[in-house]
C-alpha cells in the first residue's frame, strides 16, 4: 500500500476553518491523506486550529512551513494577492499545489 500524500494547508480563515482543513482531517481519508501541517501569519489562529483539528505543525512563517512542514503538497488558502508568490515557492521547494480561487490578481 502506498504511504498516504502528506497535506499542509496555508490560511486559517473562514475557507479552511469552514471547509478544507476539517475535511483533510477526517479518519476516512487517512489512509490516503494526511494533514501534517497548517500555516497562518497569526500564531494564536494557526496554533488553535492545529490543536482542534490534531495537526501536528502549525507555522506562522511561510518559509519555515515549505521547510520544516513535511507535506508534500499544499493547498493555498491565504488572501488572492499572496497566491503567486506563495505558489512560487512553494513549486520551486518542490511542493505540489493547489490554489483555492485564483492563482494571482493579474494576468
Amino acid at each position: 500500500m502506498k504511504a498516504p500524500l502528506k497535506f499542509g494547508v496555508v490560511g486559517c480563515e473562514t475557507v479552511s476553518l469552514r471547509g478544507l482543513i476539517p475535511h483533510l482531517a477526517q479518519d476516512d481519508i487517512a489512509d490516503r491523506v494526511q494533514l501534517t501541517a497548517l500555516c497562518d501569519p497569526i500564531s494564536d489562529r494557526v496554533e488553535h486550529a492545529a490543536h482542534e483539528y490534531g495537526v501536528p505543525h502549525a507555522f506562522s512563517s511561510f518559509d519555515d512551513f515549505l521547510e520544516r512542514g513535511d507535506v508534500d503538497a499544499i493547498t493555498i488558502a491565504s488572501p488572492i494577492g499572496l497566491h503567486f508568490e506563495q505558489g512560487m515557492k512553494a513549486l520551486n521547494a518542490g511542493k505540489h499545489v493547489h490554489f483555492n480561487k485564483t492563482m494571482s490578481v493579474t494576468t
